[in-house]
């Protein structure tokens, strides 16, 4: 069959978002504009990059509890947000940033 497949950023960032709604810990996410507390609208906040051959690259900065160690919580959701987009978008997912803009 011929024809191609397109993904849009927001498509992936909304992935990514899905990827970390069952962390009780990520209370928001800080973008530009505002913070996010609407875990459905944590995607709006996502930056999400792709580049030639698919490679994709996102930013994410989240504001948390400390419930859980930092250094945890960011790998944890680094894992978990690559294994949901590679395997929704078959992209490979180069890096995932998790920024810790705040503690609540």
């Amino acid at each position: 069959m011929s024809g191609y497949i397109q993904m849009s950023n927001q498509a992936i960032a909304k992935i990514a978002s899905s990827a970390i709604w069952s962390s009780s810990e990520v209370i928001a996410i800080a973008d530009h504009i505002k913070k996010r507390t609407d875990k459905h609208k944590f995607y709006k906040g996502i930056t999400v990059q792709i580049e030639e051959g698919g490679k994709v690259s996102i930013f994410l900065p989240i504001i948390t509890t400390l419930r859980t160690p930092l250094h945890l919580l960011a790998a944890q959701l680094q894992a978990n947000i690559k294994h949901e987009v590679e395997l929704y978008t078959n992209l490979k997912v180069e890096k995932v940033d998790v920024v810790i803009s705040g503690i609540k």
